[in-house]
């Protein structure tokens, strides 16, 4: 097992939150080395406003890089003025591996370059088969791969014949070629078994509807099939310029009833797709591994697809039909599956994902990935002169050319830029896409430990969606085992409302089955916050209603502005508080007082709640205040913060002779730490204690 923790830097024009095969991979595969203890950074191109450093909810932190991008989705490649950028960000997180994703990335080229030139080791992970004799192919193999394979230590590909077809293009000696496959999360992909067996028969396709996926051939595929059996049906999941072409077929032959097209599927929605169908077709015209099928076969169904690069590699033969690359080899094989799932002939759906499961799991790659980490490190670096020599399949024209710019720049590398070009970088932190309702930051430096959790849903007025609540949740499970996170500040970033309690609209869609499932939901949400081992300070800015209130009740400290309004109004609208609030409000401002506000539905400002203990301050800055409470915190030791919120906690609810006993069990954990013994230390030395929760 590889015990040695690495600094990798993660580079690809692919990234989050673009969705896609490479973009799945670097997530994944980030979470796990993260997760076992590496330092890890992506770097990527902006997307929209999205520039700067964000951090993902795995934390991991990106460098979404401001350079100018092509409509096909990549940097444009200038070699020179990137430099300054990389070569900062390498230098400011101590990188030793750079791992660039994709040799359609330009940006990945440039940092494995840079990379090579401050003696970091380098490493290519391809994701995608090419041509040797198309004029597309043979420019990208001469002026651009072999560029990236000179300067690259080792290369990493997603299958066998993968490997053949980098071996071919490039030259690289096979020593240096790494077979390591794409993965899935199965927990993502669960089979649905009496949909298996008590929909319609059908046939799943989820792919971009483009040539190279084969989309040409499903226009003639579809109806022959459909002519051939009297029921069956195919459900079409992707979109592309092929599209067209099968709305065509579909009007054509009349198949509207039994060819569904549902157009782009987001990548979180394509499991309930799967699970709606027996069969999945694949007809790609190329493939290096296609993580689709596997995606298909832990769901359950049953594999058809053509037989090119990898494929007959991914899965055995007992889950998977592969058949040529053409009509009648397809229809085939779609009848042929047709006949074993009508005899019961097909595996399970659960036996079939419990065999998967184990088969292609993140864990794993993250695993194989060290160990080309740790080979790469233990290798010697190159001489000059094997340097100069690396360079000699790319042409003479074009290998004296970089050769040239590479020894400038080692020369010159060196004291080249200060490291302040990064200074004025937003930090922030991603937690999903545009629209999405709330945004995650982590402050550095000063202020590490903090986590500031933005409430942004202006149409609203921060209403408490199913989107929202999720994403309150997952986020508090996440920070609630995070070892360096010391204090959470909830607040809004909508301007008048903090939250405004559940979002109606959406409450009038909801069956009345679903509606107390949701409410138990936002009490399960309420529970997380207040169940935090650390302290939750609530910034209450404008109106704060119904479940919002609810929300602001089970943070430990609430600091309320001049501005806010708040109230439990649920009687107004025939229900009572339903996410703790009737037993919260009435414990903070006793049960009279509870009663009162609860029964008539008043809302009061934030001098008021001041007044009966509702918040515990009423400021003209509730962010600066709540920012002075939270650095004052930090100042505290770790592990004595966590226990002394729970001796609070634990003992309110008990006698007070029990709760005596609670302290006295919380005081006992803090006798044996390291932070007790460094505070007796800075007293006696007189300077600022440093704590680490040890």
């Amino acid at each position: 097992m590889v015990q040695r923790k690495f600094r990798i830097a993660l580079v690809s024009d692919f990234f989050c939150p673009n969705t896609g095969g490479i973009e799945t991979h670097l997530y994944f595969l980030s979470k796990c080395l993260l997760k076992n203890g590496h330092h890890v950074i992506m770097i990527t191109r902006s997307y929209g406003k999205r520039k700067g450093i964000y951090y993902l909810s795995t934390g991991l932190k990106v460098y979404y890089l401001p350079f100018f991008t092509l409509s096909i989705g990549i940097t444009l490649p200038t070699a020179c003025s990137s430099f300054p950028w990389i070569r900062n960000i390498l230098k400011k997180e101590n990188i030793e591996i750079v791992h660039g994703h994709s040799s359609f990335s330009s940006l990945a080229g440039e940092c494995l370059f840079w990379g090579r030139i401050l003696n970091l080791k380098t490493i290519l992970t391809d994701h995608s088969l090419m041509g040797l004799s198309d004029l597309s192919s043979v420019l990208t193999n001469r002026l651009y791969l072999r560029y990236i394979v000179s300067i690259t230590g080792k290369i990493i590909c997603v299958s066998h014949a993968h490997k053949e077809n980098i071996f071919v293009r490039c030259k690289i000696k096979n020593e240096n070629i790494y077979v390591i496959p794409n993965a899935i999360d199965s927990s993502l992909f669960l089979p649905d078994k009496d949909k298996f067996y008590g929909n319609d028969l059908t046939i799943v396709v989820a792919c971009r509807l483009v040539y190279r996926k084969g989309a040409d051939l499903l226009k003639y595929v579809i109806p022959k099939v459909c002519s051939l059996h009297p029921s069956v049906k195919f459900l079409i999941a992707g979109d592309g310029p092929k599209r067209v072409d099968l709305e065509e077929m579909r009007e054509n032959y009349n198949l509207f009833e039994r060819v569904i097209m549902l157009g782009m599927v987001p990548h979180d929605m394509i499991a309930k797709t799967l699970v709606q169908g027996q069969i999945f077709l694949n007809t790609s015209l190329t493939e290096a591994f296609c993580i689709a099928i596997v995606e298909a076969a832990s769901c359950g169904l049953h594999i058809i697809s053509t037989r090119v690069g990898g494929v007959s590699e991914v899965l055995p033969e007992n889950m998977l039909t592969t058949v040529e690359v053409n009509v009648s080899s397809i229809v085939e094989g779609c009848l042929e599956a047709i006949k074993l799932f009508e005899k019961g002939r097909i595996m399970d759906p659960v036996e079939k994902h419990k065999l998967v499961k184990p088969m292609y799991n993140w864990e794993n790659i993250a695993k194989r990935t060290e160990i080309v980490y740790n080979k790469v490190l233990t290798e010697e670096s190159l001489s000059t002169w094997e340097e100069i020599c690396s360079f000699k399949d790319t042409g003479l024209a074009f290998g004296l050319c970089w050769i040239g710019i590479k020894n400038m720049f080692r020369i010159i590398g060196k004291s080249f830029i200060s490291n302040n070009v990064l200074k004025n970088i937003s930090i922030r932190t991603l937690v999903g896409g545009p629209g999405n309702p709330l945004i995650v930051e982590r402050l550095q430096d000063e202020n590490k430990g903090i986590v500031l959790m933005k409430m942004n849903n202006p149409s609203t007025k921060n209403a408490l969606s199913k989107l929202m609540v999720k994403q309150l949740i997952d986020n508090l499970d996440e920070i609630k085992f995070d070892k360096n996170v010391r204090v959470v500040i909830l607040k809004s970033d909508v301007s008048g409302a903090f939250c405004t309690g559940a979002d109606l609209k959406e409450r009038k869609t909801m069956s009345p089955e679903e509606v107390p499932k949701f409410v138990d939901t936002l009490r399960q949400m309420t529970v997380k916050f207040s169940s935090l081992p650390i302290p939750v300070i609530a910034v209450v800015d404008g109106y704060a209603l119904g479940g919002g209130l609810e929300v602001a009740l089970s943070c430990d400290i609430r600091v309320a502005g001049e501005k806010a309004k708040m109230g439990l109004i649920e009687t107004k609208l025939a229900i009572i508080p339903g996410a703790g609030g009737t037993q919260r409000l009435s414990r903070i401002v006793g049960p009279a007082k509870a009663k009162e506000l609860i029964l008539t539905a008043q809302i009061i400002d934030g001098k008021e709640g001041e007044k009966i203990g509702l918040v515990n301050c009423c400021v003209s800055n509730p962010d600066d205040e709540a920012m002075k409470m939270a650095k004052q915190i930090l100042k505290t030791g770790p592990i004595a913060s966590k226990l002394a919120k729970l001796a609070v906690d634990e003992g309110i609810e008990v006698s007070l002779n029990q709760g005596f006993t609670i302290e006295q069990q919380c005081y006992a954990q803090v006798i044996p730490t390291k932070d007790r013994i460094e505070a007796l230390a800075a007293f006696s030395e007189k300077r600022e204690p440093v704590f680490k929760g040890e």
